[in-house]
């Protein structure tokens, strides 16, 4: 028999009315596959991504607890004929809630797919890194799922509750749907480290012209300083109001060295000079 209710209160009362006395409740808040098969039940849990809670199954001989209401109790598969008839009904119900727990990965796979395709185009590492955290998380779930329907099916054959022979076909395409969606994920998860590896390319692109312009800042900065240093020191010698020695002033040359005209030629010539200078060696640098 199937029971299946919204109210997980409901749920725990006929598990312990199975003999189940375990915190169920623990189920819920997983975020990882569980699967565990006991002397006369078995505990499947399986964490949703589209803020639905999770889906928990608990199948036995006599009964199949189902949380949520996710089963159609009047599925086909259900009246089908089988060599084993005792695990025909817990096998369904497992491949049902099986299934469609793959399509709620695929749709949330989908939404996730046109965020990766965005953080690709923006190139933004914020976004592509939050992306980039949510695709790893759901490609640990999509793994183990895969993992867990294989594992089920290779262990089908001494299970007493879950016999995959008995919808052997539809559990192929369960299957073959999971690893495809598993080689997708992979697929995407290289798009995000390619979109991370070219935003990092990027950054130190502009890194590097950041630190060029610096440069060219810093050498005119420089080359101004040199500029005004030279002409400063001319002036600031002429400026002091000193005294030249005695033999300086009585050498013929002293009235013109003392001539404020013949001082200020001076200056602009050592300024061309320096002008010059500068200019030669900031074009040999690559400044100019």
């Amino acid at each position: 028999m199937i029971y299946q209710s919204n109210n997980f209160d409901d749920i725990v009362k006929k598990a312990r009315a199975m003999g189940i006395t375990s915190d169920l409740k623990a189920l819920l808040t997983l975020n990882i596959i569980f699967c565990e098969e006991y002397e006369d039940y078995i505990v499947i849990s399986l964490p949703d991504f589209d803020a639905q809670p999770n889906k928990v199954v608990i199948l036995s001989e006599q009964q199949c607890l189902v949380y949520p209401e996710i089963v159609n109790t009047k599925h086909p598969l259900y009246s089908i004929k089988t060599k084993n008839e005792e695990s025909r009904e817990a096998t369904v119900t497992a491949f049902l809630v099986l299934r469609k727990t793959l399509n709620n990965y695929i749709s949330y796979f989908e939404k996730l797919k046109t965020q990766i395709d965005h953080a690709g185009d923006s190139l933004d590492i914020e976004e592509i890194e939050g992306v980039g955290k949510k695709l790893k998380k759901f490609w640990d779930v999509v793994r183990d799922f895969e993992r867990l329907l294989i594992d089920l099916e290779e262990k089908s054959s001494g299970r007493r509750f879950i016999d995959t022979d008995v919808i052997g076909y539809d559990y192929d395409v369960l299957l073959a749907k999971a690893t495809h969606l598993s080689d997708r994920v992979r697929g995407a998860r290289k798009e995000v480290d390619d979109a991370r590896n070219k935003c990092e390319v990027n950054y130190s692109k502009q890194l590097n012209a950041n630190i060029e312009r610096l440069t060219k800042v810093m050498a005119y900065i420089t080359m101004v300083q040199v500029l005004i240093a030279i002409p400063m020191l001319i002036a600031s010698f002429y400026g002091m109001n000193i005294v030249f020695p005695t033999t300086l002033q009585e050498d013929p040359a002293y009235p013109m060295l003392a001539n404020p005209l013949i001082a200020f030629g001076v200056i602009i010539i050592i300024t061309s000079i320096s002008i010059a200078l500068a200019y030669r060696y900031l074009k040999k640098w690559g400044i100019f």
